[in-house]
Formats: C-alpha cells, structure tokens, sequence
C-alpha cells in the first residue's frame, strides 16, 4: 500500500472511532438527563400505590379507597421503624461503651422485637382492610402480593418489575411454592 492508502485508511479510522465515542457520550447523556423516569411513578401518587391500581386493575373508587388505607397505614408503621431505630441506635451507642448496662440493652433489643411484631400486626390488619374493598379476582391478587412481601420481610417495592428491563431474581423462599403473606 502506499504512503496516501495508509493515511486515507488512518484518517477513517480514526473518523470512524470519533463518531462511535460522539454516539455513546450522547446516548449516556441522553439517558443521564432526557430519560430518567420512575417506572410508573406520578409525583403525588407512591409507586405502591399505581402498583396496586395496575396489578389489580382498581377502579377509580377502590383507588381512591386504598390512597386513604395507604396513608393511614404508612403513617402507623413509620411511628414503630421510628421507634425501632431509636432503639437500634440506643444499643449500638450503648455497648461499645467500657461497661454497659447489659440488662438496658438486652430490654431494648426484646422492645425491638415488640414494636417489629406490632408491625407484622399492622400489616396484617392493613391487608385484611384492602381486602375487604376487592372482589374475588382482586382478592386472589392481593393475596398473592402481601404473601410475597411477608415471606421475604420486604416492602411492596421489592415486588414491583425492575426498572427499564432490568431482571428481578425472586429470593429462593419467595418461590411459586412457597406460603406466601
């Protein structure tokens, strides 16, 4: 090959290299800022909430029903986590300490599990409400969603598909076999 061959095939080349970084610094960017999107998310609405409204195809009425449920329930079980941390901070502070009150620590961990019971308590009844606002069909869904938050102690988050194609391994005691909350 002569001198100008080698320098008309470097020269695209080398264009070619150019256009593929321009492509992809534009395609991270684009995703960075003009498609960031929550799956499913309005502002004023929680992702639980249009997960449940799309999962069990909710009506208007029902929707609104569960909104209310939701909020009264959210508000109950963020007054115990509340609690619980202030209990988990007590105790992490409190025995690093060159005598601690191993009997103080030991009732806040048994006021831990307490207040974590109330919780499962709370969740409990909260799915008996949104229950009683289903049909039959919705029942069966309901079901199925709080037996797989309660058996892998989750949230209605972790049950929700991951965003844009992302793949969500169920946890192995969460199967299709499996008891379910």
């Amino acid at each position: 090959m002569s001198y100008f061959s080698n320098k008309k095939f470097s020269f695209w080349i080398v264009v070619a290299v150019i256009i593929i970084n321009f492509t992809a610094i534009g395609t991270i960017l684009y995703k960075m800022y003009f498609h960031h999107e929550r799956h499913g998310c309005e502002r004023e609405m929680p992702c639980a909430q249009s997960f449940l409204e799309k999962e069990l195809h909710l009506s208007p009425i029902q929707a609104e029903e569960f909104k209310k449920l939701k909020e009264k329930h959210h508000t109950s079980v963020y007054v115990l986590f509340q609690q619980m941390n202030e209990k988990k901070n007590f105790i992490s502070t409190n025995m690093v300490q060159a005598n601690p009150d191993t009997s103080m620590l030991f009732r806040n961990a048994d006021e831990i599990g307490t207040l974590y019971a109330q919780s499962r308590k709370l969740y409990i009844m909260h799915y008996f409400e949104l229950s009683k606002l289903c049909n039959a069909e919705q029942k069966v869904k309901l079901s199925d969603i709080f037996a797989r938050m309660f058996c892998c102690d989750g949230s209605m988050f972790d049950l929700m598909p991951p965003p844009r194609g992302e793949h969500h391994e169920m946890h192995e005691s969460c199967g299709p076999n499996k008891a379910r909350y």
